[in-house]
């Protein structure tokens, strides 16, 4: 009887002296998405399972296309733990950022995703794999992923006017009974924040009014 009650008062003391440690699913602006508090005999031990959990859910919510910007990291309401220690913030290069973007037929962005990597290859690998997961996922006939390249980085060694976008459109003719007789397409190229989409459907528009005959008529393809 003694023994029996040894043993369970050595194991409510175990309880009563287990550490907690509680992992998130940050994105880069600082928002949490999801945390994880796990328990353990240990807080390196509780740290190692939060962290797990966390890039297991991380993993999964990429897959589906969320989180793509997002990390896991270790939160701490007290000054860090070893092995866990807080970064010291200091001088160093910022990471790379690179954007890809869903564009539908007529070459407009439907949604853009962004990631960082240690290198160019590394981020815009990443940015396109967000965008062909969600390409994926839905029924997106005539869409496609348009890499953009580097944005907002100061390790970007290219100025800012080399980073163009290219958009096209296309324009139909019309005899006068409204009865559809040619398509003329054409393509723009400009800078980021230009309206390079206008330009290519005025493109098109004179192409197609310089063939008019009579009364017909253009009109951009919708």
């Amino acid at each position: 009887m003694k023994l029996l009650l040894a043993c369970i008062l050595l194991t409510i003391s175990g309880l009563t002296s287990a550490s907690e440690c509680t992992s998130v699913i940050k994105d880069r602006s600082g928002y949490q998405f999801e945390s994880f508090t796990r328990s353990s005999y240990s807080q390196q031990a509780a740290c190692d399972q939060a962290i797990y959990d966390c890039n297991g859910a991380l993993s999964y919510g990429q897959s589906v296309g969320r989180y793509y910007d997002a990390h896991c990291e270790i939160q701490f309401d007290q000054p860090a733990p070893s092995p866990y220690p807080r970064p010291r913030p200091g001088p160093g290069p910022s990471p790379l950022v690179c954007q890809t973007d869903l564009v539908d037929y007529y070459g407009s962005t439907v949604r853009s995703f962004t990631a960082p990597g240690s290198s160019e290859w590394d981020a815009c690998n990443t940015s396109d794999n967000f965008c062909k997961t969600e390409l994926a996922r839905n029924n997106s006939y005539g869409y496609r992923c348009v890499n953009r390249g580097l944005i907002g980085n100061r390790n970007d060694p290219r100025p800012p006017s080399r980073r163009t976008k290219t958009e096209q459109c296309s324009a139909n003719r019309y005899d006068p009974s409204g009865m559809y007789i040619q398509s003329y397409n054409a393509s723009a190229t400009g800078p980021m924040d230009s309206d390079v989409l206008g330009v290519a459907c005025r493109n098109a528009m004179n192409m197609c009014s310089s063939e008019l005959r009579g009364r017909q008529t253009c009109n951009i393809a919708r």
